[in-house]
């Protein structure tokens, strides 16, 4: 909106049109009544009350028309303003305004508006305290659009193709019976980018995806269809055409196909005898070979990640056909559809309090997806019960696991207020515990050093401290101990790390503020200083991750259809044995990763 959009601060003098000639000036005495005069508007140029414009569009050019006033009372204000109460899109703003002397008594005419893109609505004209009203069909944008899928089979064929994605499921053909459409139009679509995939139809190639549409809109092909991206008010139309396969007689075909659900982008790789060759597919993919009678085998290798369903092969001529033996007759189809479903992996873990490893609840952990550290809206997070606990079921990945600070505590592990990574592609397993500890108002009336262990892992094995305050001493793993001291300067250093364990960093820290080197503490009256030694242990799979909690990999056991990886310290409460034994006895790997928080309260 805005206020005096055509502002006319000098006086703008009206030349009087009469007849066609143009007149600087008129005196007629005694021939204005009281109150006399009328105006009225037009579109685009001057005209007379018979041309009297109400409706206007965006764009158009406001003329004020008029007759009758005293030029005696020159000069005249006008002005164009919105009408209130909703009526107009600027309630009770004036948009243009100015004034204006007329010459005796004649008609008049000026360029007064240009309607503006936000006008909308009832609009009010006063010249001299004559009105008039127009009105503003404002341009209403579009918040929606429209994508058409059309199918095209060579040669046309009642042939029935399947499509998935964003726009759902839905098949179209290519012939005239009627009984199917060749074409789908989704209307009412929000602007977005929307991902159409054909399934793979034996007998029949995907030759090409073709879209056609306002230029705003945007289209990527991809393994088996087309990603658009679709701008509001436009619509995109995508043709699939499909060119039937030529089978020479004495040869058959064998169509191998990928169901992997809604995944598009997940390689999956096949293995078959030396006249097939290997190959990879894609999710909602096909391959078609051309061979000659004879015996032939299919495998699929292991995706990490994924589990295999089912292997179902079908017989054009209804003989009974397996992928490892498929026995191919002439002008015979056989198609084998592998089937696999997405593994489901368990992230968990408890929230404890430092030093006391009560379990906290209440607490918010969040899988943070853009690694920024906060938890965002549509984010996947969950609280932690009355001991502490939390768990997250997740797809094969790489995660970030983090929880939502609350005041009076410090967090202790991971350190600086970090996350824990959970990379499953590393064999992750372990547990992992966030420890937060309850920050007090520090005693004065107490001098000491605070020597904390901090590891990844947690673990029972002890790591040995040389101070020259005290005798040799031990910590586990996510431990500390205070010693009470007189004002001084010491030092401290960590000796002999068990096996397998790196040394990270030490940071000594005092609470009045700034850090001490370990190796000449300068210990104030009343003064704390905390040390940290941190400490971290590899996992087996080369991963582990983000400072706190996990361990290494213990073996899966296997349980009924499933094969769960069990932290170190979990029992094994699953029933009984017995394995799903799919293309070489493959099994569904359910990687249950622990993860804790410990948090000091302030």
């Amino acid at each position: 909106m805005r206020t005096n959009v055509l502002e006319n601060k000098s006086m703008l003098v009206v030349t009087a049109i009469m007849l066609g000639f143009s007149v600087i000036s008129m005196s007629i005495s005694g021939v204005f009544a009281a109150n006399s005069g009328a105006i009225w508007t037009t579109n685009g140029d001057c005209g007379g009350e018979a041309r009297d414009v109400n409706q206007y569009q965006i764009g158009d050019v406001v003329y004020i028309n008029g007759s009758g006033f005293d030029p005696q009372d020159n000069p005249y204000d006008w002005s164009i303003e919105g009408k209130p109460g909703g009526a107009s899109a600027d309630p009770g703003i004036v948009v243009a305004s100015g004034s204006a002397s007329v010459a005796g008594d004649v008609s008049f005419c000026f360029e007064a508006y240009t309607v503006q893109a936000d006008d909308d609505g009832e609009y009010g004209v006063d010249f001299g305290g004559k009105g008039d009203n127009y009105r503003v069909e404002g341009i209403t944008e579009p918040t929606t659009g429209t994508i058409v899928i059309q199918k095209n089979a060579v040669p046309d064929d009642a042939q029935n193709f399947s499509f998935t994605g964003e726009l759902g499921v839905f098949d179209l053909d290519d012939d005239q019976d009627g009984t199917l459409l060749n074409s789908q139009s989704f209307t009412d679509l929000t602007a977005d980018t929307y991902s159409i995939t054909e399934s793979a139809t034996a007998g029949w190639t995907l030759s090409g995806v073709a879209c056609t549409g306002e230029t705003d809109s945007t289209w990527q092909t991809t393994q088996g269809g087309v990603d658009v991206t679709l701008v509001a008010g436009e619509t995109v139309t995508c043709t699939f055409t499909n060119t039937q396969d030529v089978v020479d007689p004495g040869e058959g075909t064998i169509v191998i196909v990928k169901n992997a659900g809604n995944d598009t982008e997940t390689e999956f790789s096949f293995t078959t005898d030396t006249t097939l060759g290997n190959f990879s597919l894609f999710g909602s993919d096909s391959n078609q070979t051309l061979e000659v009678p004879g015996t032939y085998s299919v495998s699929e290798n292991v995706t990490t990640g994924w589990t295999p369903d089912s292997v179902v092969c079908v017989s054009s001529i209804q003989d009974e056909e397996t992928s490892d033996s498929i026995e191919l007759d002439e002008s015979e189809t056989v198609t084998c559809t592998f089937t696999n479903s997405q593994d489901r992996y368990s992230v968990r873990g408890t929230k404890y309090e430092w030093p006391t490893e009560d379990g906290l609840p209440g607490w918010t952990i969040f899988i943070d997806e853009n690694a920024n550290g906060l938890l965002d809206e549509g984010e996947d997070s969950t609280v932690t019960d009355q001991s502490g606990n939390y768990s997250f079921e997740v797809l094969f990945g790489e995660y970030s696991i983090c929880e939502v600070q609350q005041q009076g505590y410090t967090q202790i592990v991971p350190a600086d207020n970090g996350c824990h990574t959970v990379d499953f592609g590393d064999d992750e397993s372990g547990v992992r515990n966030f420890h937060n500890d309850r920050s007090e108002t520090p005693d004065r009336d107490v001098t000491r050093i605070i020597v904390r262990k901090v590891t990844n892992v947690e673990t029972s094995d002890l790591f040995t401290f040389l101070a020259d305050w005290t005798e040799n001493f031990t910590l586990t793993g996510n431990s500390e101990e205070a010693f009470n001291l007189d004002p001084g300067t010491y030092s401290i250093t960590e000796v002999d790390l068990p096996g397998g364990w790196l040394h990270e960093s030490t940071v000594c820290t005092s609470d009045l503020g700034g850090q001490e080197p370990n190796d000449e503490i300068g210990l104030s009256e009343g003064e704390t200083v905390t040390c940290v030694f941190t400490n971290d242990k590899p996992s087996d799979g080369g991963g582990g991750g983000g400072g706190g909690g996990g361990s290494r990999n213990p073996e899966p056991e296997v349980l009924g259809e499933q094969t769960e990886i069990l932290p170190a310290a979990a029992p094994n409460t699953g029933v009984g044995a017995g394995g799903l034994d799919l293309m070489g006895s493959l099994s569904t790997l359910i990687g249950l990763v622990g993860l804790s928080f410990v948090n000091r309260k302030k």
